[in-house]
């Protein structure tokens, strides 16, 4: 077993009732996310974020942090979202199509009520930090994004009402 792994089993900082319990614990959190990331991996202006990034890599990332963020236990060993994202110009449009799909994605795997509204709550605190307009972007020290590239700004697809194609 990998030391992640039982950091999961374990989940040290873990609070009894927490979020994280009231919505299925480590299975509903990585069900959502295998749905939802299966909604971006098949956007056309979300994917191309993705690219070269396994979906399976990303999708137990997400699953993580949101095991940390409902008070699910210590399990993230991930960089937080600001530095994450840093490299990476996201509109609020772009941000706002990836909340409705998880909303979709809450939706289609039965979480509702209080639980899935406090689920959102999480996810939009950081909306903010997210977003960044290109000039504003840097790179990760002397380190590549994942898909290689250094900034990552992606045109909105002319099928989407861009003006160019991505």
């Amino acid at each position: 077993m990998s030391l992640i792994d039982r950091l999961r089993e374990l989940r040290p900082g873990a609070v009894p009732g927490s979020l994280f319990d009231r919505v299925g614990g480590r299975a509903t959190l990585d069900r959502v996310h295998k749905v939802f990331y299966d909604k971006i991996y098949e956007h056309s202006w979300l994917s191309q974020y993705f690219d070269g990034v396994p979906q399976e890599i990303i999708e137990a990332a997400q699953s993580d942090f949101f095991c940390l963020s409902m008070k699910g236990g210590k399990v993230f060993c991930g960089r937080m979202p600001k530095e994450a994202h840093m490299h990476i110009a996201v509109e609020a449009e772009l941000f706002d199509i990836r909340h409705q799909l998880l909303i979709n994605s809450l939706d289609e795997c039965g979480v509702k009520g209080a639980d899935k509204e406090a689920w959102l709550k999480i996810d939009m605190a950081f909306r903010s930090t997210i977003l960044r307009k290109k000039e504003d972007c840097r790179t990760m020290g002397n380190r590549m994004s994942a898909n290689g590239a250094g900034i990552v700004s992606i045109p909105k697809p002319r099928e989407m009402g861009g003006r160019s194609a991505a």
